[in-house]
């Protein structure tokens, strides 16, 4: 005990932040014969210190401790070890999983009376259901957390559960109630020191000014966690709070401390990565720049709003599947449990059958002792007994066949109506995530084209985006068109002989004018008499939507190629090349999975489509080639595909 009591009291002096926090936990391990349990215990907290920044090594460090836990038996860190691990799976997005974790630890922490283990997992179960917008089931977890923090007097952990509650309250909009509970926390966590925690909960408290019209009230508390959050670098909570100073100067009237405020904003939130600051951010600078007249920010800023808007977007999709194959899991788990329940009194009920068999034999043999001259009767009462014994037997075995069959039936339509489930959300995802966007940008390019409100100079700027935004719509419409016919009607092709040659300059001459809106040389290079057996229409849309995505992703005064060769005797490869921004390997590897749609922004911000890839790859398969694509970052991108040669004429 005096060996941890030291490695304790070593760790809580070096670790003072939380780099040295890690690098301490490290160097504990390496450098000190640490006894078995307390090295669990070092390992449960390098799991939790790397959840927030690097998942897989929180994931790697809980499971070591998990293992090295088993091996000794030791419940405590066992159950601490599956706490982290399930606050790293729910980090990863794995919500199922990690709620898994969370039962499993809650269950040994009940068993060996941990209350506080208990609390850290009551509050974690509710913080992933405030995730998922189930306030009243995230409430219940929290306030069960809140209970044993409170009974226990553990303040650290009260100063978690007070803000969480506040926060709960606020997104269920009982300003009261949300304010009593985050004002508690400001006044603890200021107490313990807590700088996390005390610039959250100021967050919270601001908000419920700012939903008040308290306005002032709402800056000082922004204004005072903002210098909270700056002074421990805490990136995130610095962003949120300078929205918060930026929502307040825009309800006063203040645009110009509006503007600086929001201003800092987007960096921080485009540093940290957080679409949702993001979202807010951009909406503001987009209105504010709009009313003073200074359209191409307002602009700008916009283009930041949309692609924040697909964001956030994409993880409200992510959440929805997580919180839907949650509740499958669950009812698949429910019934299991009803099935197991049902097996249990089955076999309880055989138990007191044989039982009393058992007592009946007992008797019976007793009663023949004594009774000889009833030794017949009681053989023939023992057989009927062994006869309806076997007759419930087959019943029960013919009834637990009906619940195998019945239950396996239940979990394969489960699965149909979830794959059916994932089609239509598909279908509608991409639908609304691929016309929202443009259609959105051409509206917002309509609304300021008044002569009273556009100076002259920046018309041209505005042409050349509404005709690239127009040309995005158009090939956004055709792609969905055709991708919905071939998901619903299974439409089939007629091959016919093609001339490359004629249909790269009919393609050429549609996207030389959007070529030329960026001064991109558009060229194309293979001999006149080249010519593959394909349906002309797929073959148009494969050659459109590669020349187009080539033209969004090279900068101005680039150059772009398409090229046609002779691959083999039998068929013949087009290349469609450019020198633009090029992709990353993780951006190759997605671009024809057919689970998703992948989009990002042109060197102009024009927003991609995502199902046009999808199409090429299906049509050029349809047509007997095959696709691929080779790209380094910032070197270009080339998109071969192969077709059949012609057949010709005898």
């Amino acid at each position: 005990m005096r060996g941890i009591a030291i490695l304790l009291f070593m760790f809580s002096f070096v670790c003072q932040a939380q780099r040295s926090k890690i690098d301490s936990l490290h160097q504990l391990l390496r450098q000190h014969p640490v006894p078995d349990t307390a090295r669990v215990d070092l390992l449960v907290e390098l799991g939790y210190r790397y959840f927030q920044s690097q998942p897989d090594s929180a994931l790697y460090f809980a499971n070591q401790g998990f293992e090295l836990a088993q091996r000794l038996n030791y419940q405590r860190g066992r159950a601490w070890a599956l706490n982290r691990m399930a606050i790293a799976q729910a980090a990863k997005g794995h919500l199922s999983l990690a709620t898994q974790y969370y039962h499993r630890a809650l269950t040994i922490f009940e068993q060996i009376g941990d209350e506080r283990g208990q609390a850290s997992t009551f509050n974690n179960i509710g913080y992933m259901l405030r995730l998922q917008k189930q306030y009243d089931e995230s409430l219940k977890y929290t306030l069960a957390a809140y209970q044993i923090s409170e009974r226990n007097n553990t303040k650290p952990t009260l100063a978690v559960n007070l803000t969480n509650l506040g926060w709960i309250y606020l997104l269920k909009k009982d300003y009261p109630t949300a304010l009593s509970y985050s004002q508690r926390a400001v006044g603890l966590a200021d107490s313990l020191g807590d700088s996390y925690y005390a610039a959250i909960s100021r967050h919270i408290v601001g908000q419920v000014w700012l939903k008040q019209g308290k306005y002032q009230l709402a800056r000082q508390l922004f204004g005072d966690g903002l210098a909270i959050a700056e002074k421990g670098q805490l990136k995130q909570q610095t962003a949120f709070h300078l929205l918060g100073l930026g929502e307040v100067y825009v309800a006063l009237g203040d645009y110009p401390n509006a503007q600086a405020s929001l201003t800092r904003a987007l960096a921080v939130a485009q540093e940290v990565a957080a679409p949702e600051i993001l979202l807010d951010v951009s909406d503001l600078l987009t209105k504010i720049n709009r009313e003073a007249g200074r359209h191409r920010e307002a602009f700008e800023y916009d283009d930041i709003y949309h692609a924040a808007k697909d964001s956030v977007f994409s993880i409200e999709q992510n959440r929805q599947i997580n919180r839907l194959k949650f509740e499958f899991d669950s009812e698949r788990k429910q019934q299991e449990l009803k099935t197991l329940a049902q097996e249990k009194d089955l076999q309880t009920e055989l138990k007191q059958f044989y039982l009393y068999l058992v007592l009946g034999a007992g008797a019976t043999a007793l009663f023949i002792a004594l009774y000889a001259t009833q030794l017949y009767f009681g053989q023939k009462k023992l057989r009927w007994a062994y006869d309806r014994l076997t007759q419930q037997q087959k019943v029960l075995a013919a009834n637990n066949l009906e619940i195998a069959q019945q239950t396996q039936a239940l979990l394969k339509q489960a699965e149909q109506l979830k794959e059916l489930h994932r089609v239509k959300d598909q279908t509608l995802s991409i639908i609304a995530h691929d016309l929202r966007g443009p259609l959105t940008a051409l509206q917002g390019v309509i609304e300021i084209l008044d002569p009273d409100i556009v100076d002259p100079s920046e018309f041209a700027f505005i042409k050349a985006n509404l005709t690239s935004q127009y040309t995005n719509v158009n090939t956004v419409l055709e792609n969905l068109l055709n991708w919905a016919r071939r998901q619903f009607e299974g439409a089939g092709s007629v091959k016919e002989n093609i001339s490359v040659y004629d249909l790269a300059q009919e393609v050429g001459q549609l996207y030389e004018p959007i070529a030329a809106a960026k001064f991109i040389a558009l060229t194309h290079l293979m001999p006149p008499d080249l010519s593959v057996q394909a349906d002309p229409s797929h073959l148009r849309l494969i050659l459109r939507n590669l020349v187009n995505n080539a033209i969004k992703f090279t900068p101005e005064h680039g150059r772009i190629e398409v090229l046609a060769t002779l691959h083999s005797p039998l068929m013949v490869a087009v290349e469609v090349r450019d020198n633009g921004v090029g992709m990353s390997p993780e951006q190759v590897d997605k671009l024809f999975d057919q689970r998703r749609s992948f989009s990002t922004l042109g060197t102009q911000n024009e927003l991609g489509t995502g199902l046009g890839l999808l199409l090429c790859k299906e049509f050029v398969e349809k047509n007997h080639g095959t696709i691929w694509v080779e790209s380094q970052m910032g070197k270009g991108t080339s998109f071969h595909f192969t077709l059949p040669q012609a057949v010709l004429s005898p």
